[in-house]
């Protein structure tokens, strides 16, 4: 082991060229696995550590990320969060990680911090657009993606599911199992983005298929277990009232199967649900959860492309839409229309 090795130690102990090296460090290709192989042997032999310091100072880059999420950290945003620290690495980036309250005041702070450290661009995960927000992300030089996020103007890029259109997807899956009547579990009433998004898919759905919504069946959460189980408990006593209960996530949907379980209602033996977002636990629920799943890692993944793009060409890429698709597990059951009512057909779907 040599003591404060260089690059050029490194170039010499594997036998290549100073810039091959440069180019295996910052993850730019051209050179063969190989000689990948050679270099990083080398950099393990002589326990090389970069200068980043001096680096950055050259390269005006300091190949730092910033990553902005809610203190309330679920596990949807736990998996954003590792995809894009992988894909970060694999690129050469480090990441800073801050939790912020939903307030403009912190995330304005927390903002600022970030900026101190020189990062390259930042993320944020999950929080609502706001007009105090948008003017100081649009004051900083940085790159900025917005997941599960977006500004009506579309003057930051954003990568997320269609939460109309998803929403919309789940009452049309419940008609095709033969449900008519419904109960929605939404999120808070003030949440301009997935909140509004969703609950306005829903109502279309019904809508378009020339059915009513009773008001009082339309139920607000936090989208959060805890937060909502007294929520889900009022819902579950309406449940002679509907056949479909459609949940904007999961962590709802697993607390109305535990009211019911409570409360000694069937499910789906009484009524049916299908949840939203598809995570871990969904399929540890009695029954286990049908619901409609987006992919949180490929939302990671593609905001480290939008963010290495800006960083590159100084161009905003365009927003991206993720795919979204309905898991089938035990919560739903079909139903048969017959005459005014329905009859159950089978069992729970599984899948």
């Amino acid at each position: 082991m040599t003591e404060n090795a260089t690059i050029r130690d490194v170039a010499r102990e594997a036998g290549v060229s100073i810039a091959t090296v440069s180019r295996v460090l910052n993850n730019l290709g051209g050179y063969t696995e190989a000689t990948e192989k050679a270099v990083l042997q080398a950099i393990q032999t002589l326990n090389y550590h970069q200068n980043t310091l001096a680096r950055s100072l050259k390269t005006q880059r300091s190949n730092l990320l910033g990553f902005l999420l809610p203190v309330a950290v679920t596990t949807s945003l736990d998996r954003i969060l590792y995809a894009f620290e992988k894909e970060a690495a694999e690129s050469g980036y480090q990441v800073l990680v801050c939790h912020s309250a939903e307030t403009v005041e912190d995330i304005v702070k927390h903002i600022n911090m970030l900026a101190r450290f020189q990062i390259d661009g930042f993320v944020f995960c999950g929080h609502q657009p706001r007009e105090a927000l948008g003017e100081t992300l649009h004051n900083k030089s940085a790159p900025c993606v917005l997941i599960n996020s977006y500004q009506n103007d579309d003057s930051i890029p954003c990568i997320r599911v269609d939460d109309y259109a998803a929403a919309y997807a789940s009452v049309e899956y419940l008609y095709r199992k033969g449900h008519r009547r419904f109960a929605l579990l939404v999120g808070p009433a003030d949440d301009a983005t997935a909140g509004h998004a969703r609950l306005c898919g829903y109502r279309q759905a019904i809508a378009d298929h020339g059915l009513t919504l009773d008001d009082d069946l339309v139920f607000y959460g936090d989208f959060s277990y805890h937060g909502t189980l007294e929520t889900a408990g009022r819902l579950v006593r309406q449940a002679d009232r509907f056949t479909a209960v459609a949940a904007a996530s999961d962590d709802m949907a697993l607390a109305v199967l535990s009211q019911a379980h409570v409360q000694g209602i069937a499910v789906p033996g009484n009524f049916s649900i299908i949840g939203y977002d598809n995570v871990v636990t969904s399929e540890m629920g009695i029954p286990p959860l049908t619901t409609l799943a987006q992919s949180f890692e490929e939302m990671g993944r593609q905001a480290v492309e939008m963010l290495l793009e800006q960083i590159r060409t100084s161009q905003k890429p365009p927003s991206r839409l993720i795919p979204f698709d309905i898991v089938e597990r035990g919560s739903v059951r079909e139903l048969l229309e017959q005459g005014g009512g329905a009859i159950a057909l089978g069992g729970p779907i599984t899948g």
